[in-house]
């Protein structure tokens, strides 16, 4: 519920008219006022249809006790609120990935603006709550990331599948608290290579701190070393330009000694420095060639997917080039969607 002072009264607008609302106000952009947004039809979509569960909740709304008005989007219980308001993003993913994702982002700004460390709230019952929800409408697989054991624990108790657990450092401490239930529950790791003294620049030891950490997991705790996915860790190149080279020579050097798949935050590289996509997309292809397997990247940025893509196809990843070409002609498809609409919009005005 959307509550807006009128005068001497209350005025109650229900989320899912506020978002139908919001929908026409998407419609409407391409003027001279609004510029065109692009792909259109997903993004109203995605304004008009991410409130939709939150549907019921207005027919029947919890009254505040201290005002007593109904309850707030803000107001409402935190697990309730998660509970109904998932429904929309879930829902519009059968129609769009894109209008999907446009509701979620929105809801994760909403969510960062509630005061989450005075919730009244069980962190492990929001973890087994949200790992349930989640898996009831996506069958993605999920990373789990707490770094409260019990929190973690009780969302790999409810998993459906092999869950990934980020992460895991080579400090004993560490090692001895989350590779236990790592193992009791068959999931997959991320491991990092600092303990408790550094987390160390030269690539040398990283590979030490690397081969630590996998000895003890696959020996002491018996997990497969596939189920192992190691951070390089990538650090900022405005700090020092000779970060991105440690990294890519440590890439380098775990995959010659140990082949394990790993990981990285693609945006650390460019952290603090202008037109970061540039530089993920320039490092990111010569960390794939050097043995990184994925990313951590922001998959809405054309300029980094294509990088990516790019770096698959001359690496022979990509046969006959195949998505290279798929992904081409998907790109050109949107660009003339988008051509027409604004020729629709312009013809409106």
């Amino acid at each position: 519920m959307v509550l807006r002072r009128d005068g001497a009264g209350v005025l109650a607008v229900g989320q899912a008219s506020h978002a139908w609302l919001c929908g026409q106000l998407a419609r409407a952009w391409g003027n001279e006022r609004f510029g065109a947004v692009s792909p259109a039809a997903e993004v109203a979509l995605g304004a008009e249809q991410h409130d939709v569960g939150m549907a019921e909740w207005d027919l029947h709304p919890v009254r505040n006790p201290d005002t007593g008005l109904p309850q707030s989007f803000i107001e409402m219980p935190l697990a309730d609120n998660l509970g109904l308001w998932w429904v929309g993003p879930s829902r519009l993913i059968t129609q769009s990935r894109y209008a999907a994702l446009l509701a979620a982002m929105h809801g994760r700004r909403l969510y960062e603006r509630r005061d989450l460390a005075t919730a009244p709230a069980d962190e492990a019952e929001l973890m087994t709550k949200a790992v349930q929800l989640i898996q009831s409408r996506t069958d993605l697989p999920l990373c789990l990331d707490s770094s409260i054991i019990e929190v973690l624990e009780a969302g790999l108790a409810v998993y459906q599948g092999k869950a990934l657990v980020n992460s895991v450092t080579a400090e004993d401490e560490r090692m001895e608290a989350i590779l236990p239930i790592v193992k009791k529950y068959g999931a997959a790791v991320i491991g990092l290579p600092n303990d408790e003294e550094e987390i160390p620049e030269e690539p040398a030891r990283r590979l030490e701190l690397v081969r630590k950490l996998i000895d003890v997991a696959t020996g002491k705790y018996q997990i497969p070393i596939e189920d192992i996915v190691i951070d390089p860790l990538a650090m900022p190149v405005g700090a020092d330009t000779l970060h991105p080279t440690r990294t890519l020579e440590t890439i380098a050097m775990i995959k010659a000694e140990f082949g394990v798949n790993m990981t990285l935050g693609a945006s650390n590289v460019s952290f603090g420095m202008p037109d970061r996509h540039s530089i993920a997309s320039a490092f990111l292809p010569i960390a794939i060639s050097h043995g990184l397997t994925s990313a951590i990247m922001d998959a809405r940025a054309p300029q980094i997917v294509r990088a990516v893509k790019a770096a698959d196809l001359v690496l022979n990843r990509d046969e006959w080039g195949a998505s290279w070409i798929a992904a081409h002609r998907a790109a050109q498809k949107e660009a003339a969607e988008q051509k027409a609409t604004e020729a629709q919009a312009q013809g409106a005005t």
